[in-house]
């Protein structure tokens, strides 16, 4: 069994620093006024605990887990947050004790008491205790837990004999633990040793005096550690940097109908010996939990498809697996996906083989297809990069994956927040083929831009928010409705992160499905929040560096493209022209850019294969010219592309996928894309870059500036919601 604890580190009436279960879900139980609240959690010593502490109020370098065995002070650790405010800790105690927990204080400073853990060996592990459970029971388990009578007074002073709140935690869905008990300031004359259970020894009628002055508001004491057992020894020299990484290993090859597993861990120095193995890096100086997920295509899984792993401050980890059977012979991958609360850390995939009989030669061994050996040099987890930069989710950061299932002819959803993975949501069988209702919809889109129907701002305004409605109601399972509704003043930021899909999320227009005629009235997803999207695999870098940079106006350029590229100069300096087909295909391939900006037209038959170009006269720049380009090729510069041009962000049906030029820009190693997923006006086109490129030259970051610009657009333009962004919003510009 698995706790997570979601607390937050706040101010008490006299600004010190307290501690708080963080949820809105629930009225939370106070203690009386001038006492800060202390909560103390009791679980089992089977079970792992994981605390995710948050600043919000208060600025903390970090806090200190002291563990107490019996009478023996047995480890004390100090975690930092990180700069996100953000801190994890996790353990699984194994051993009856006391876990405190407190601020972390220099030498000279007396640190500050927080909360405590009590671990209970006679407490079932997943087990529910009643919703009051008797002070005679608490006092029999701080027995169990230890023999130091410091520790019983530290209880005594800190539980209130008559109020010991439980109510509505246990029924609580939305906390992912269980035995919550507040400390409450100890009631004039209670005396915990009276309160011993039958049978047990009696707790301590008298201890000694706490060290603290009643009128500090220190009203936890910090037990005194045990005598020191000789000499402190020295301190240990610091140990090289580990090459850690998440290795994912399956059998190479199965029967058909045949029981087999999938084991994902930590090791040190591991490395694929084949495409049924797999490996990624692992963020340097993670320690906590990574939530791991498996997709497999074909495959019936036999287990939970995901999976919390621990992962140790150093060291390899204890493995988890996951367990298959395949229906049919074949090959079939497997793609394991990590995720550090909302942010996507890693992806690996492996495959396996399904025969009919045991006696079929297994292929020669080959690079695993998610491990160093089958990606270049300068791809994330090749040989170029060892180690990636820890990502920690943001305060109001949310995810969204979205799947398709062609076989179902359905969507599949998953969102996630720094606090809660919700289980997988489907929506009803689309009607008709994928592709055809993008197609339908993009040329629906394209003439509200041409604006074929002679629509007033308001009346185009309308038909976006009718259009936003249906796609709300049909496409999204009532049980998402209902979170992204209620969700939606918490999202700072939403992750789309899919497969290659185009269908423009960005304009779901939310409502409450449960609303009468009288209540709210909706809003536009990208109103509600910002909507970054991002594929499966490394995640989007955090800096971007403005040159060189290259500006691309065809010779038959729309007229405002000039206007382009003065906004370009304003952050990039000088920008290079590019208005030859032969110059582009040479910049494009060889890759020696870190800034390219398109102010051009881009005509995209959504019906036909392929048929994505940038005119250039009599010529064009189409999709397999990108392609010719080597993957990863602009992984070392980590480029911006921005494609002001009509459905850059869009996708044509291609071989066995959907396609366009963002999934292709990404695949060679871009660091964000910004495109239009339908045609979009020349004028407002222009004021969306001229409001974006002033944005990031008054030192904004990059999804700030894509927010400003389309605020500078008019709602009733078709344009106002057509730009999307593939990247990282909180990435900011390096200038050289």
């Amino acid at each position: 069994m698995e706790h997570n604890f979601n607390l937050k580190v706040t101010k008490d009436p006299l600004r010190k620093p307290q501690l708080i279960l963080d949820a809105t879900d629930w009225q939370q139980p106070g203690p009386a006024v001038g006492h800060p609240e202390a909560p103390i959690f009791l679980v089992s010593t089977d079970d792992l605990i994981s605390l995710t502490v948050r600043q919000a109020g208060q600025s903390l370098e970090g806090l200190r887990f002291t563990t107490y065995t019996n009478q023996e002070l047995t480890e004390e650790e100090e975690v930092d947050f990180d700069r996100h405010g953000l801190l994890r800790y996790t353990r699984r105690p194994n051993a009856p004790g006391l876990l405190m927990i407190t601020t972390a204080s220099p030498p000279s400073k007396r640190p500050r008491p927080l909360g405590a853990v009590l671990f209970d060996p006679e407490l079932p592990a997943a087990s529910r205790e009643p919703s009051t459970p008797t002070l005679p029971d608490l006092a029999a388990r701080v027995l169990r837990a230890t023999a130091n009578p410091y520790l019983h007074q530290w209880f005594a002073q800190n539980l209130h004999p008559h109020e010991l709140p439980l109510k509505g935690l246990e029924r609580n869905d939305s906390l992912h633990f269980r035995n919550i008990l507040f400390s409450l300031p100890r009631a004039a004359g209670a005396n915990f040793g009276d309160t011993a259970a039958a049978g047990s020894p009696p707790l301590p009628n008298s201890f000694p005096r706490s060290p603290f002055p009643p009128d500090s508001f220190d009203h936890i004491w910090t037990p005194e550690p045990s005598p020191v057992r000789g000499d402190a020894a020295p301190p240990k020299a610091p140990a090289a940097a580990e090459q850690r990484q998440l290795l994912v290993q399956t059998q190479e090859q199965v029967r058909v109908a045949e029981d087999f597993a999938l084991t994902v861990e930590i090791a040190v120095d591991a490395a694929a010996a084949g495409e049924h193995e797999g490996t990624a890096p692992l963020p340097e100086g993670f320690a906590g939990q990574l939530q791991i997920d498996v997709r497999a295509p074909g495959l019936r899984l036999t287990t939970a498809s995901s999976l919390p792993l621990v992962v140790p401050p150093a060291g390899g980890s204890a493995p988890i697996r996951f367990g298959f059977q395949a229906p049919q012979p074949g090959r079939y991958s497997i793609t394991v996906n990590a995720w550090n609360g909302a942010a996507h850390i890693a992806s690996v995939t492996v495959a396996v083989r399904v025969v009919l009989a045991a006696a079929e030669p297994a292929p020669a061994a080959g690079p695993a297809l998610g491990s160093a050996t089958d990606r270049g040099p300068d791809e994330p987890g090749g040989d170029g990069q060892a180690t990636v930069a820890l990502r920690n989710p943001e305060a109001g950061e949310y995810t969204l994956e979205v799947e398709y299932d062609a076989a179902e002819g359905q969507y599949s959803f998953r969102l996630r927040s720094e606090w809660e993975v919700h289980p997988p949501l489907h929506s009803p069988e689309l009607v008709a083929n994928r592709s055809d209702i993008l197609g339908g919809l993009a040329r629906m889109m394209n003439d509200l831009a041409r604006n074929t129907q002679r629509y007033t701002d308001e009346q185009a305004l309308n038909w976006l928010q009718g259009m936003g409605t249906l796609m709300f109601e049909q496409l999204l399972p009532p049980e998402l409705q209902r979170l992204l509704w209620r969700e939606r003043n918490r999202m700072q930021r939403l992750n789309l992160i899919s497969t290659a899909d185009q269908m423009p999320w960005e304009i779901l227009f939310l409502s409450d499905p449960d609303a009468g005629p009288d209540d709210a009235a909706g809003i536009f997803l990208t109103d509600a929040t910002l909507v970054v999207r991002w594929v499966y695999g490394p995640g989007a870098p955090s800096q971007l560096r403005p040159a060189p940079a290259y500006v691309v106006i065809p010779p038959d350029a729309p007229a405002e493209a000039q206007q382009e590229l003065a906004s370009v100069a304003s952050v990039c300096g000088q920008p290079k022209l590019v208005s030859d087909l032969d110059a582009l295909r040479q910049l494009t391939s060889n890759g020696a850019f870190r800034w390219l900006h398109f102010a051009a037209h881009n005509i995209s038959l959504p019906d036909q294969v392929g048929t994505a170009y940038i005119p250039f006269g009599k010529s064009a720049y189409s999709l397999p010219l990108l392609a010719a380009a080597p993957r990863r090729r602009y992984a070392a510069d980590q480029p911006l592309v921005f494609m002001n041009a009509c459905t850059t962000a869009g996708a044509q049906p291609l071989f066995t996928e959907m396609g366009g030029w963002a999934d292709n820009f990404l695949r060679r190693g871009a660091a964000a894309f910004i495109g239009s997923l339908w045609e979009i006006r020349d004028q407002p086109a222009a004021e969306f870059a001229a409001a974006f490129y002033q944005a990031l030259a008054e030192n904004n970051n990059l999804g700030e500036a894509v927010r400003r610009a389309r605020k500078s657009l008019k709602p009733g333009d078709p344009t106002y919601l057509a730009y999307t962004l593939y990247g990282n919003p909180s990435a900011v510009l390096v200038k050289q």
